[in-house]
């Protein structure tokens, strides 16, 4: 996360949050451009906080969050992690969605990401498993998140020519119900070639061959001498 002047952007949150309504927002707190504080939602009083070049915050500062197996950890302007403690430990076995919450209106900044490798990326089940759930409980903002990380792994699916990794994410979104994700991809498989070769073959799965008919000619095989089809 970036902004031009953390001085100028009030008090700003930067943590994790919960899909379920039981357990807490653990976040980092920057204040008058300082970062040297945490925050446990619910809690009565903040944790002091350490970090890099924290206090103050540099011009234009970027603020680097990790979050993995219950540790939360900050950077800033790609110095070493510091590890936040909090005065409780963050539970394990809990979905969590990046958050950023601020203080006053008006306050701006940019939320910058890298492209993961494979091996970092959130399992694609769990995804979408975590796009459900937000859908089914109207966790809007975190539903929004999911969405948009799909799709852009179908955009990079396509730039890859991977018709293996677009037709496994269309396929989960159809299982899924996420309609928002199956229009994305029938609006980027229109002149994806790789994909319409697989289709016309017959060879992408059933369902997806399905969803793809909204944009392409249903396959017609070829109707076999004395064969009723309908």
């Amino acid at each position: 996360v970036r902004a031009e002047s953390w001085q100028d952007s009030g008090n700003v949150m930067i943590g994790v949050a919960p899909l379920d309504q039981e357990s807490s927002l653990f976040s980092g707190v920057i204040r008058n451009g300082k970062f040297k504080r945490l925050y446990v939602d619910g809690g009565t009083s903040f944790e002091a906080f350490s970090v890099a070049g924290g206090s103050p915050l540099p011009v234009g500062a970027t603020i680097t969050a990790r979050f993995n197996d219950g540790t939360l950890s900050f950077a800033v302007n790609g110095g070493a992690f510091a590890t936040a403690h909090f005065g409780r430990p963050i539970p394990t076995g809990v979905l969590y969605a990046p958050v950023i919450f601020f203080g006053q209106r008006g306050t701006t900044v940019e939320v910058l990401h890298g492209e993961a490798s494979s091996s970092n990326e959130c399992p694609l089940d769990i995804l979408v498993g975590v796009a459900s759930l937000a859908k089914k409980y109207l966790v809007s903002a975190v539903l929004s998140m999911a969405t948009h990380a799909l799709k852009e792994r179908i955009a990079k699916a396509k730039r890859r020519k991977d018709v293996g990794a677009f037709e496994q994410i269309l396929a989960t979104a159809i299982s899924g119900d996420l309609d928002a994700v199956r229009m994305a991809a029938l609006d980027s498989a229109r002149d994806f070639a790789e994909l319409r070769s697989r289709y016309d073959a017959g060879s992408l799965l059933p369902e997806v061959a399905h969803d793809l008919q909204a944009i392409w000619p249903p396959i017609l095989r070829k109707r076999l001498p004395g064969k009723c089809l309908f």
